[in-house]
């Protein structure tokens, strides 16, 4: 996960974890969808897998709001500490 943090997302971990659980989550969505349900609990547990990934789906997309949302108040604390220093 390093080395992909480091290679991809110039060494923000969060945001690699994002992106590889995101990957994750669309494997796991192709795979659903090309093998074809053989029973009858096949198909239920099938239906638990999909509303599972769904849920992850959607709390990755909030986590990465939260994140984007986290970077921007760090970087306004940030602007605002360097504005204050011109100043000085």
């Amino acid at each position: 996960m390093l080395d992909y943090a480091t290679a991809k997302t110039k060494g923000n971990r969060s945001e690699a974890i994002v992106e590889l659980i995101e990957m994750g989550l669309a494997v796991a969505r192709s795979q659903q969808e090309a093998q074809p349900p053989l029973t009858v609990q096949d198909i239920v547990s099938q239906r638990q897998l999909s509303e599972t990934v769904n849920e992850l789906a959607s709390e990755v997309e909030q986590l990465s709001q939260l994140l984007q949302d986290t970077v921007l108040q760090r970087l306004t604390v940030v602007e605002t500490e360097l504005m204050g220093e011109s100043k000085a």
